[in-house]
């Protein structure tokens, strides 16, 4: 038989997270063999002993808190022998990694499996905590919800900074990828580039092989060439109307094109030179030209101005 140790409570009456050491007898009771082949006996212990050392396993990975490695093998130890104590370490092992609807109808089964348990009492405790739990997280989800609506509602007018704080909210409270996709559409429009990347990496990364990998990925490059052109124009590199490919607009060695002195721009010298012929026609020929207007010097802070 299988039967789980006795949890105990502490002094705040809260339940100690102890995993079920389950004794296994590695052979049936006599008046069972009696009833049973030689060769089913023999299958029956291998059986069980395979599912002792598969228990031992689980039980070391508990004790480390690794949950999940515990988990697998005590469901696999079940799987080999289907008794109730397995079903309690499991649920404990479900609890621990947050799971708390699937602990609760494991610890049910385990006292549907085991009327009158001296363990009822913590196993009732653990149900009635994870319920709770269950009633918060479902509180949260609502909560998160009517703050991701109300940032859809911001996106939509336009009022991407508004949209991005309720979403980081509704993302702290339930952290769900669809909230780091629409923060990084909600950077994105603010052109934040940076963080809208780290934004759509993040919800790749949550969620792997998802069929909109390659859309993502698409604005991810979308977002490096519009930050990559930010920099440049900040630092002077880029006139107006560059294009995300770099073209136009670009002036020769990448400086910024006000730092020369006027008299070394080439359009100094050109207007010196109409002038000065303009005026030694007139008065060579004793005429002024009233329609001699049509020369535009561009101004002199051309490169000063913030272009973003």
């Amino acid at each position: 038989m299988f039967a789980p140790m006795t949890l105990q409570l502490s002094n705040r009456v809260t339940f100690l997270a102890l995993v079920a050491c389950v004794g296994l007898v590695l052979g049936a009771s006599s008046k069972a063999q009696a009833r049973t082949s030689g060769s089913a006996a023999a299958a029956d212990r291998a059986h069980r002993a395979r599912a002792r050392a598969i228990f031992d396993i689980g039980r070391k990975e508990f004790n480390l808190g690794k949950f999940k490695k515990a988990l697998s093998y005590f469901t696999r130890a079940y799987d080999l022998v289907p008794l109730s104590g397995f079903l309690f370490n499991i649920a404990q092992c479900q609890r621990f990694l947050g799971n708390c609807k699937k602990a609760v109808f494991l610890y049910k089964g385990y006292l549907r499996d085991n009327p009158g348990s001296p363990n009822t009492r913590v196993v009732l405790g653990l149900v009635k905590s994870c319920e709770l739990k269950l009633r918060q997280e479902l509180h949260q989800r609502g909560r998160a919800q009517q703050l991701f609506k109300e940032g859809v509602t911001f996106y939509k007018l336009g009022r991407f900074a508004d949209a991005v704080d309720r979403y980081a909210r509704a993302y702290k409270i339930l952290g769900l990828p669809g909230y780091l996709f629409a923060l990084g559409q909600g950077h994105h429009k603010l052109a934040q580039y940076k963080k809208a990347i780290h934004f759509y990496q993040m919800y790749l990364r949550d969620n792997p092989g998802t069929p909109e990998t390659k859309a993502i990925g698409r604005l991810i490059d979308e977002c490096r060439k519009k930050h990559s052109v930010a920099l440049r124009r900040a630092r002077g590199g880029l006139a107006p109307g560059t294009t995300l490919g770099g073209r136009g607009g670009t002036h020769p060695g990448g400086g910024r094109p006000a730092s020369r002195p006027v008299y070394k721009q080439w359009w100094f010298w050109t207007a010196v030179g109409v002038v000065v012929a303009a005026v030694v026609g007139g008065l060579a020929g004793g005429l002024t030209r009233s329609d001699s207007q049509g020369l535009t010097v561009p101004p002199s802070d051309l490169g000063t101005r913030d272009w973003r």
